[in-house]
């Protein structure tokens, strides 16, 4: 399945380079880009006016879309911190009972005075 996603973002990145570099090509002429009435226009390829505007539409969308998932980074950040708390709690609980963990194939068996208890 990886191989396939790799394929595929691989041919579409192939064909988003064949026609950025066709657009760019097919419109090297000058145009006038003026910001404000007050200053003058700069003249400049139509195809990097065009690549500008998606770069910033690029950029604006991974900021919005950074600051709207800050809540959910926060509550991970929370979440991470709890589960630290409460696997070193676990530590010092089974230190005090005496458990130990042992791995086997199918995973972690407690065992108290080396006799194996059943969960």
């Amino acid at each position: 399945m990886a191989f396939i996603n790799t394929l595929i973002r691989t041919i579409l990145g192939i064909f988003l380079v064949a026609v950025l570099t066709a657009f760019a090509i097919l419109n090297r002429g000058d145009t006038a880009v003026s910001i404000s009435p007050v200053l003058p226009a700069i003249d400049m390829p139509l195809y990097f006016v065009a690549m500008g505007f998606l770069v910033f539409g690029f950029v604006f969308g991974a900021l919005f879309s950074w600051f709207s998932q800050g809540k959910v980074r926060q509550a991970r950040r929370v979440l991470r911190k709890e589960k630290k708390a409460l696997e070193k709690e676990l530590e010092l609980m089974r230190a005090k009972a005496g458990l130990e963990d042992v791995q086997g194939d199918s995973g972690l068996i407690p065992i108290i005075n080396n006799n194996i208890v059943e969960e």
